[in-house]
């Protein structure tokens, strides 16, 4: 009884190999013609671009994000607002050498105290707080200092 399925295992697996062998035939690979091009030493070489660049494409901008997110600069301080989906809160950084004193003003003081920096944050009044930064920004930009307070504003909204 074994080897009869066993003959028949063979002869089905068979079947199926000239099956796909006899497909196989139908579509053979098709080589396309090959060209010799003699090179001249004076020709000139044009330059098609790529299929995958995209003239319409938008290139970045040298505009520091500070200006694009509507902040204003008065001296050593920067006046704006802190963007994010659950709200804009006025901001203040203001640069002394070397170190920045960042502000926001009227926070939201129940979020902020869930956040696990709410350590670095100091209530100065009911109106105003500080957010210490442990790292003050190496290349002296206020930008980097925008978007880490928004990312503080944003995920403090987001602890439950």
């Amino acid at each position: 009884m074994d080897f009869i399925f066993i003959f028949i295992l063979i002869g089905w697996l068979a079947s199926i190999i000239i099956i796909f062998w006899k497909m196989y035939e139908l579509f053979p690979k098709k080589e396309l013609p090959s060209k010799k091009v003699k090179r001249q030493s004076n020709a000139s070489v044009k330059v098609i671009p790529s299929a995958f660049s995209d003239p319409r494409k938008v290139k970045p901008g040298n505009t520091s994000l500070y200006l694009r997110k509507g902040w204003v600069q008065s001296g050593n301080s920067y006046y704006g607002y802190y963007n994010t989906i659950y709200g804009a809160w006025p901001g203040e950084i203001i640069r002394r050498g070397d170190i920045f004193k960042v502000y926001i003003i009227d926070p939201p003081l129940k979020q902020l105290e869930k956040h696990p920096k709410a350590l670095c944050i100091d209530k100065l009044s009911k109106h105003k707080c500080s957010v210490h930064l442990r790292k003050q920004p190496k290349d002296r930009n206020v930008d980097g200092i925008i978007l880490y307070i928004e990312q503080i504003l944003t995920r403090s909204h987001q602890i439950p």
